[in-house]
């Protein structure tokens, strides 16, 4: 493999372990007409400099459903570790998105459709990825270019483990739904069912912002309890709105900062890596995000971090320079970086909706912060949280 390149499992041999026996299968995992996937989380083990430490970069790891790309997942080397003694965050299956990205739930089975139900919060229980019958789940890697700090050619294997409840048949599905409570039910407490008599699943969310109560919004969403529907849950590949997905994403500056002025993270003027990296919006009623933790790269001309949305008195800003920063990633450049504890839970999440909102960063003042490049370190910003279509 070379910079620049693209891979997918799907055009190699890849393992998955069942019922903790190792199997081997040629290309892409796929399922059955009676087997159903839910991904709980994702861990990558990627390629080390032997001479430096230094974690080789990736572009970009994204989940493909169905051979499709999963919207609003674009993450690094950095954002999902492997737990390993090089990695000494807490286990893949800890309480928050720490090394699975998908759940952010208690542990390991905490993943049974956990977008359900609604805690009126404005955030919701995490969307877990939903792999539905006679469909297939694979994963493709982006390599950037050695003009964006790209190694000329990745020689190590790179291991992407996906963690799974499978389920099998519609009956042991529609038990599980009924133990876990997430069927949808009426006012008198009985089963709402579908016209063919099918019960239906609870997937109703809120969304607005929490700082101003009259915004919020209840949203409801049903859905059959029904294997061939499993996708169009949220977190599906064919979900239909209104739904909500998990909101993945890295983005590093791909410009020089200007003295003592406020960088916009966006794609216009290449001021981000990629227009996925963009993080500003302007959203209508039908389109929102929220944003629950975050992880910084720092450097040592960064100083001001803002979370700012149009028509707020109060807009978040924090002093992220190295020695203040309290939001650590997930892990460091280096292989023998000290340990760090990162994402960390923002005060308050993060929603833009209904409005204009943008991620700005601004420097110390004494310099300015160079774009990222093959000879230059930048600053980067790893964000976790949801992605909702309304309408």
């Amino acid at each position: 493999m070379g910079d620049g390149q693209t891979i997918s499992a799907g055009k190699g041999a890849e393992y998955f372990w069942e019922y903790a026996k190792q199997q081997r299968e040629e290309g892409l995992y796929e399922t059955d007409k009676e087997t159903v996937l839910e991904v709980v989380g994702m861990s990558l083990m990627g390629d080390i400099d032997a001479d430096t430490g230094k974690r080789n970069p990736i572009e970009y790891i994204k989940p493909l459903v169905r051979k499709q790309n999963v919207e609003n997942i674009y993450v690094n080397e950095k954002m999902s570790p492997w737990a390993n003694g090089y990695s000494p965050n807490p286990g893949a299956f800890n309480i928050g998105p720490k090394n699975c990205l998908f759940t952010g739930g208690k542990g390991w089975g905490s993943g049974i459709l956990t977008s359900g139900p609604a805690r009126g919060d404005g955030v919701v229980g995490q969307p877990s990825l939903k792999v539905g019958p006679n469909s297939s789940l694979d994963v493709e890697i982006k390599f950037p270019l050695t003009s964006d700090g790209g190694m000329e050619t990745i020689d190590d294997n790179l291991i992407v483990a996906f963690f799974c409840n499978v389920l099998r048949t519609e009956e042991l599905y529609q038990e599980l739904l009924a133990y876990h409570g997430h069927y949808a039910v009426d006012g008198s407490g009985n089963v709402i069912k579908d016209d063919k008599g099918n019960p239906m699943i609870d997937q109703s969310f809120y969304i607005g912002d929490v700082e101003n109560l009259t915004e919020v919004k209840y949203i409801q969403k049903h859905v059959p309890a029904v294997l061939t529907a499993f996708e169009e849950l949220n977190g599906g590949n064919r979900a239909k709105a209104p739904y909500m997905t998990r909101d993945l994403r890295y983005s590093q500056n791909g410009d020089t900062t200007q003295l003592n002025n406020w960088y916009t993270m966006e794609y216009i003027n290449r001021q981000v890596m990629s227009p996925e990296q963009e993080l500003s919006w302007n959203f209508s009623e039908t389109e929102a995000i929220s944003y629950t933790h975050l992880g910084i790269v720092t450097n040592e001309r960064l100083k001001w971090l803002r979370f700012e949305r149009s028509g707020m008195l109060d807009n978040m800003e924090f002093d992220v320079s190295p020695y203040m920063n309290i939001f650590q990633p997930a892990v460091g450049l280096n292989i023998g970086d000290q340990p760090l504890r990162g994402p960390i839970e923002l005060p308050r999440p993060y929603t833009v909706f209904d409005r204009k909102g943008s991620v700005k960063v601004a420097d110390d003042g004494l310099g300015t912060i160079p774009a990222w490049s093959a000879t230059n370190k930048g600053f980067e910003l790893d964000l976790y949280g949801y992605h909702y279509i309304l309408g």
